[in-house]
């Protein structure tokens, strides 16, 4: 494989994108420091959105740079998170070898701050592909775990909280894979059961766990905190049980929240769950300290 930096293996490329930058007047600043390590970073300055960094990948110009906007915080086509902006849409074949820098600053970033910003769906339709843009899908997760959710559910919005039942598809290990069979409200109410057919399939080991409804998604991508927020969130956080796994126990928190899921800019019910692993012998410490002593009746 070749270890050399892209501009080393196409040494008019970065030339080619550099004159562009030029040509439309768009000033720039290499960072030095990336650039010695093999990443090409170029700090710009946009009147709309302040600062931006334009980050280009190892195998350029056959994949797309990214293009970050710290400064601002659009409700749509930037990540929360990190802040890189969506110029394009997903499918490689949208980018081309030819498409620099220059070109994208100059015809796609004013159209992303324009739909990025709006709420006007006849101002945005023609800007934008019309397709969901769920919002949990910028959340970290461990590579093998899921947990699958009724899309067709609508959780009645007066109730708020309660407890899931879900089924396990890796039973004693920490890291789920499972169903959720069963949404129950806080007084036992039924608000939603699977199908018979997947209720028979995971019956053989299920754990309970929490739910609270959100009036937005938690901005956290830290695990920790984000277990913590909902906990927070949580009328009745005492409640949750842990589940057993060979090695310790598992608690479980889920939020429901509006985001896109199926469709373009329409707000459904979204999910996402948290689990919070304690190694056994740190669980059996913690339960010591908890479990209330019986004082002894002195004899007279």
């Amino acid at each position: 494989m070749n270890s050399e930096p892209w501009w080393e293996t196409y040494p008019d490329r970065l030339e080619y994108e550099l004159k562009a930058l030029d040509r439309v007047g768009i000033k720039y600043i290499k960072d030095e420091n990336a650039f010695s390590k093999g990443i090409l970073c170029l700090h710009l300055l946009d009147q709309a959105c302040g600062k931006l960094r334009a980050i280009f990948p190892d195998l350029y110009p056959y994949f797309r740079f990214e293009l970050y906007a710290d400064g601002i915080s659009l409700p749509h086509h930037q990540n929360p998170f990190r802040k890189n902006l969506c110029l394009i849409g997903r499918s490689t074949e949208l980018w081309h070898t030819k498409d620099t820098l220059a070109k994208f600053l100059v015809e796609r970033l004013p159209q992303v701050l324009q739909a990025g910003s709006s709420g006007d769906l006849k101002e945005v339709a023609p800007l934008e592909q019309h397709q969901a843009e769920p919002f949990s899908d910028y959340y970290p997760y461990l590579v093998g775990t899921a947990v699958i959710v009724d899309g067709s559910w609508v959780i009645n919005p007066d109730y708020q909280s309660g407890t899931l039942l879900i089924g396990i598809a890796s039973p004693n290990n920490k890291y789920l894979r499972g169903v959720v069979l069963e949404v129950s409200s806080e007084e036992g109410n039924i608000l939603a059961t699977s199908d018979d057919r997947l209720k028979q399939a995971f019956s053989k080991d299920i754990c309970s766990g929490r739910w609270v409804s959100l009036s937005e998604a938690p901005k956290t991508q830290n695990i920790k905190n984000l277990f913590m927020h909902l906990r927070d969130k949580d009328p009745h956080p005492n409640k949750i049980d842990s589940h057993p796994v060979n090695d310790g126990r598992l608690q479980i928190r889920a939020a429901m929240f509006p985001e896109e899921i199926n469709n373009w800019r329409r707000l459904d019910q979204g999910w996402i769950f948290v689990c919070r692993f304690e190694p056994k012998e740190s669980w059996e410490k913690r339960r010591k300290k908890q479990k209330p002593q019986r004082r002894r009746k002195k004899s007279r």
